[in-house]
């Protein structure tokens, strides 16, 4: 009777374990896993719109390794204080046309890469972007002064 219980016992301990090797490892059935980065556009008229292009970023729709394309002037401010930094927290590449800041200049929580976009910085506050240990990559990026308190993009190693 003994003999029975544990033989059943390892029958099943067998089939349990077997059952459990032949399902997907859980990190197979996150989202992003196997995820093809993707192209977001944004369409922008910096007089109205100040909030999607944070906005969009911040959502769960984009993720590293997405490109943000930038159609128009898109302009990035923050409704609660002008000197507020833009916190970018993901690993993304900007690309287009003309990106106008009014928030507190940009400070990276990821590795960020700009591609053929104009940079306006308006805000005189802080109009620099701080790389903050992150890669930042600058390709064929211009920037503009908005205001005479403003200045070009300038590399500092201080």
């Amino acid at each position: 009777m003994n003999k029975n219980i544990l033989s059943r016992s390892l029958a099943l301990l067998a089939a349990l374990c077997i059952a459990i090797t032949s399902l997907p490892p859980a990190y197979a059935l996150s989202p992003v896993q196997g995820r093809a980065p993707q192209t977001h556009t944004v369409t922008g008229d910096y007089q109205g719109d100040t909030e999607t292009l944070r906005k969009l970023i911040n959502s769960d729709a984009v993720q590293d390794g997405d490109t943000i394309r930038l159609i128009g002037s898109c302009m990035v401010n923050d409704l609660n204080s002008n000197s507020a930094p833009w916190v970018i927290n993901k690993r993304i590449t900007i690309t287009g046309d003309t990106l106008y800041l009014r928030s507190g200049g940009i400070v990276l929580g990821a590795d960020v890469t700009f591609t053929d976009v104009n940079l306006s910085f308006a805000n005189c506050v802080r109009n620099a972007i701080m790389a903050n240990g992150y890669t930042l990559t600058l390709n064929n990026v211009s920037s503009e002064a908005s205001t005479p308190y403003t200045s070009a993009l300038r590399r500092f190693d201080g």
